[in-house]
């Protein structure tokens, strides 16, 4: 692995024509987050990128994929640029959260716990955490529908013990879709780079690594036509439209 540095590159020039454009036009910190929001959850895909953990921002923007770590790197990048202050929340979190689309012959490679991340944002004088950012719409709607038809409250990526989860735009406990699977709580870090140096960092051991690009695509193969049958149903009581047909075809 190389080595890990500064992830949320906000200076990287993508990333900040990216946060320009998304936030000029609102009129309150709050649309700006908003903004930010829609776009790192929807037009980066739900998904595991080519690294697991050390992805920069423009990373994420260019791949297009991601799950918690890369896009909570990339929501950070895009709101330093909009100039609202913004902290990373580090855990570790239970891979068993990942049933379903993880292969059961795979998990005895895998360890119990990864770390995790989350944001939290400055906002109206407070810090507020989300994480709700994660699931892109279509895939959150179909892993929900496979857990309710299972009969199931963790599976697929989320934790949904209490039956409540959520990937709208919401800041604490109705905004989140993984904090229940979180089993240790590392605190919030104003840089990757302390959280990458302190005790509380586990790098992912070689053997997994080296079986990771394997595993991310079988993986991704399954969250993929768990969306794909997400907006078929959609397409199904919609009147067709080239951005959906566009996305059938991702």
């Amino acid at each position: 692995m190389r080595k890990l540095d500064h992830l949320a590159d906000s200076s990287h020039p993508k990333i900040r024509e990216i946060a320009f454009q998304l936030t000029e036009s609102a009129e309150s910190d709050e649309e700006k987050v908003k903004s930010l929001f829609y776009f790192v959850r929807d037009e980066i895909r739900f998904g595991f990128p080519s690294r697991l953990e050390d992805m920069k921002a423009s990373e994420v923007v260019s791949e297009k994929v991601g799950v918690c770590n890369s896009k909570t790197t990339l929501f950070k990048a895009l709101l330093d640029v909009a100039g609202i202050p913004s902290r990373i929340h580090y855990g570790a979190i239970d891979l068993h959260v990942f049933r379903g689309v993880i292969p059961g012959y795979m998990r005895w490679v895998l360890p119990k716990t990864a770390n995790h991340s989350w944001l939290e944002i400055s906002i109206d004088g407070g810090w507020k955490p989300m994480d709700s950012y994660i699931f892109d719409k279509p895939y959150f709607r179909g892993a929900r529908k496979k857990l309710i038809e299972e009969g199931q409250h963790w599976g697929y990526g989320l934790a949904c013990p209490d039956g409540a989860c959520s990937c709208a735009f919401h800041f604490g406990n109705k905004g989140f879709v993984q904090m229940k699977a979180v089993l240790k709580d590392f605190g919030a870090w104003n840089d990757d780079i302390e959280f990458f140096g302190s005790g509380f960092y586990e790098p992912v051991d070689e053997r997994f690594r080296s079986l990771y690009p394997k595993m991310a695509a079988l993986v991704n193969k399954r969250i993929r036509q768990i969306r794909i049958e997400s907006l078929k149903e959609e397409e199904a009581s919609l009147p067709s439209t080239p951005y959906l047909d566009q996305l059938l075809l991702r």
